[in-house]
């Protein structure tokens, strides 16, 4: 019995180091800024930081209005994307299947207000430029490009007082990855 105890604990003890380090090991292997989910809003909108929770809100329409009180406009990409995929995983905790039952839901109590499905980065980027009530999120990467190419009045919005930034997901503080 006793055994059997010493032999369940060594292997309890191996998967769960096993564990941690592979986790370790998707933060050092994520080396590309296109892996970082970035949330970006209108360079006018007050908010600089947002916790994880008001996003999840928002997308929800739980939070309907900015501090300023203007409508809050969420734009999304299309389901079965990565950015999407990783947005339901990370933010709102919920498989693509569980929300979509949460939006029928909603319609049905005649609260439809869905966020706004554009299908590429380009025209959220754009968008978000002309409309100070909206909030997406794009690759890191696909932000830092077009930022460069052209003035858009967009900013970064930190996420529970974390930047996105390549060096915060590889040190641990910033979660937010598109796997």
């Amino acid at each position: 019995m006793f055994i059997r105890i010493v032999v369940l604990a060594a292997i309890v003890s191996i998967i769960g180091c096993t564990q941690i380090n592979t986790r370790e090991e998707l933060r050092r292997d994520v080396v590309k800024q296109e892996d970082v989910m970035a949330f970006v809003v209108h360079e006018d909108n007050s908010q600089d930081s947002m916790e994880k929770e008001d996003i999840k809100r928002m997308y929800l329409n739980q939070r309907l209005y900015w501090a300023n009180g203007l409508d809050v406009r969420f734009i999304n990409h299309p389901d079965d994307t990565l950015e999407k995929n990783a947005l339901n995983r990370r933010i709102i905790e919920q498989s693509a299947t569980s929300i979509q039952r949460y939006w029928i839901k909603t319609v049905e109590r005649g609260y439809y207000r869905p966020p706004i499905v554009i299908h590429s980065s380009k025209r959220i980027i754009s968008m978000i430029a002309r409309d100070r009530e909206a909030i997406s999120y794009v690759r890191l990467s696909e932000y830092e490009a077009l930022r460069k190419k052209r003035r858009y009045k967009i900013k970064l919005v930190k996420i529970d007082g974390v930047e996105p930034s390549l060096e915060n997901v590889k040190n641990g503080k910033y979660h937010f990855v598109i796997e």
